[in-house]
């Protein structure tokens, strides 16, 4: 990975959601410092709050076009 999905962190709502992970905020620290293994920690929590935002997305619109 490189620094490119850390930059998608740049929004405000994604960093908030990656922050409010519980190891989100030394991930993104830690890769900002340029560690590989750490970029890979990052990846996993932003895929992992983009994946839970996109389901929550998916289902808010599911009850939404039901109605």
């Amino acid at each position: 990975m490189d620094n490119q999905r850390i930059r998608q962190t740049d929004s405000p709502k994604l960093q908030s959601d990656v922050l409010a992970e519980p190891e989100g905020m030394e991930a993104l620290r830690e890769a900002r410092k340029g560690s590989r293994a750490l970029l890979r920690a990052a990846d996993d929590v932003i895929k992992r709050v983009l994946s839970r935002n996109s389901e929550q997305f998916l289902e808010e619109a599911r009850q939404h076009g039901g109605q």
